[in-house]
């Protein structure tokens, strides 16, 4: 009924349900198809170093405030010998 595929790149339809078509590829997928997988790993790999520059931008500003914080207290507590440290 449907003859094979002469472009390795062509596929040939087995079924159509709705809007949905089934192809079969004799020689595998085409290009296409690495490009689209591709973009889904780029993207995949976005994520995860969009979520790691986040975690290390908060982490610097965390130490940043916890030293903003000790020297705040070094400077208005006083000091074991009763000296205000300034």
């Amino acid at each position: 009924m449907t003859k094979p595929a002469t472009n390795p790149s062509c596929g040939v339809i087995v079924a159509v349900r709705g809007s949905v078509v089934a192809m079969r590829f004799e020689s595998g997928l085409p290009a296409i198809h690495a490009l689209l997988r591709a973009s889904k790993n780029i993207e995949t790999l976005l994520d995860t170093l969009t979520g790691s520059f986040r975690r290390m931008r908060q982490d610097s500003i965390d130490g940043e405030r916890f030293d903003v914080v000790t020297g705040f207290e070094a400077l208005n507590h006083p000091s074991p010998h009763g000296h205000v440290a300034r």
